[in-house]
């Protein structure tokens, strides 16, 4: 064993040494737009954005598709179940053709228009759904008297959905969802689960972790799912999920050194 690892150390160096690595001008480029669910959320605490299909919002998703349009994505992915693949394919389909009325969720109202407006052939899901096992936590609480720990939790996540659903009545869409994409985003949507959650548990019963564990490997298929979408250098990848999986997701990808990580809240401006 401890031959194969000196031999296989001894070939990494080896590669590094004589520059046989990605080119840093002719990776990949990915964008992670992360965003909250426009027709709702089936979380405890979602973003609400009202009237998604008045005029104002749909001039600012419009707006929103424009900006997006200048990175120039070649395939445009989106938080829909892989294993559903067809169906999105051929409502895409319809819409391409007129007999498919957009519904309220971001897939259609930002990647289908999107796609359509950069005229591609076809949109992919990306997403594989797991149940996340809160009931555990739930019950642990429950059962060594520390429901306010839990209840914090949920306080949190309902105050700060409720402050931005405030915020984004006084904003434009493009520039709220800037404000979503950026790193200290990302860290406050990774602590929820890193910190609050994985706390909770003992070394008898850590259901903190299994929440974390099932968290993790969802989007690590996600992150799968993403990558086998990408053929080539040329490739300019933009996936269309919410924010909480940017958030994790960005993590993943900059420990990916194949693929060049673009930002597109630098398109939302």
């Amino acid at each position: 064993m401890r031959t194969i690892s000196f031999l296989c150390m001894t070939l990494l160096i080896s590669l590094v040494a004589s520059g046989q690595h990605p080119d840093t001008n002719t990776k990949p480029k990915i964008a992670l737009l992360g965003t909250f669910h426009f027709g709702g959320s089936t979380d405890i605490a979602g973003i609400v954005m009202q009237e998604v299909a008045g005029e104002k919002r749909q001039t600012e998703i419009q707006q929103l598709v424009d900006r997006l349009k200048a990175y120039e994505p070649t395939k445009i992915l989106v938080e829909y179940p892989l294993k559903r693949q067809d169906t999105l394919q051929k409502r895409y389909q319809d819409y391409r053709s007129k007999t498919f009325e957009l519904p309220l969720s971001e897939t259609y109202q930002v990647g289908f228009r999107l796609a359509y407006q950069l005229q591609h052939d076809s949109i992919y899901a990306i997403d594989h759904k797991m149940d996340m096992p809160f009931e555990q936590v739930l019950k642990y609480c429950e059962e060594h008297n520390s429901m306010d720990r839990f209840q914090a939790i949920v306080d949190y996540a309902k105050s700060y959905t409720a402050h931005e659903t405030e915020v984004l009545k006084q904003m434009q869409l493009a520039p709220f969802l800037r404000r979503m994409n950026n790193e200290a985003s990302d860290k406050e949507g990774n602590g929820l689960y890193l910190r609050e959650l994985l706390d909770i548990g003992d070394s008898e019963n850590e259901v903190g972790a299994a929440v974390n564990a099932v968290w993790y490997q969802r989007n690590m298929i996600i992150l799968k799912n993403i990558t086998q979408h990408i053929q080539g250098p040329d490739e300019r990848v933009l996936v269309i999920l919410g924010a909480a999986h940017r958030a994790i997701l960005m993590d993943f990808f900059k420990n990916r050194t194949e693929y060049d990580i673009v930002e597109i809240g630098d398109y939302l401006e």
